[in-house]
């Protein structure tokens, strides 16, 4: 999953990400930000693909039952909130091209960035626990 989030950000640099101009092209702009939202999208699978996959392999070593019970937690607590991130990625705005372009003239119904955050807390503080 996070070799596919590269290969969406590797797209998305040909439109101009990283770049600097002193005046940038809107339509390019919509295609980077088109790729940088999908691309999202593969790289909170793949958090949650790889936090699993340890959590996992704990669970062939761990002997004590209050640890799996945690492992366990952890494992459905990551995969549910990068399942949502997902899902409300595509669903925030109608039609979903409104996510990535102002050009259509859609509908949002919240900020991305509270899911963000969310999933970023939830991997940050699962992993030092």
């Amino acid at each position: 999953m996070l070799l596919v989030y590269s290969a969406f950000l590797t797209d998305a640099t040909v439109h101009g990400l990283g770049a600097r101009e002193d005046r940038p092209d809107i339509f390019k702009f919509v295609e980077m930000y088109k790729m940088v939202v999908i691309g999202q999208c593969f790289s909170y699978v793949g958090v949650a693909a790889s936090k699993s996959a340890v959590a996992l392999f704990l669970l062939r070593i761990v002997v004590e039952t209050w640890h799996r019970v945690v492992l366990w937690i952890i494992i459905v607590i990551v995969s549910t909130v990068s399942l949502f991130s997902v899902i409300f990625t595509f669903v925030r705005c109608r039609p979903v091209e409104a996510n990535w372009s102002p050009f259509v003239g859609g509908e949002c119904l919240f900020a991305p960035l509270p899911f963000t955050r969310l999933i970023l807390a939830a991997s940050s503080e699962i992993q030092y626990r």
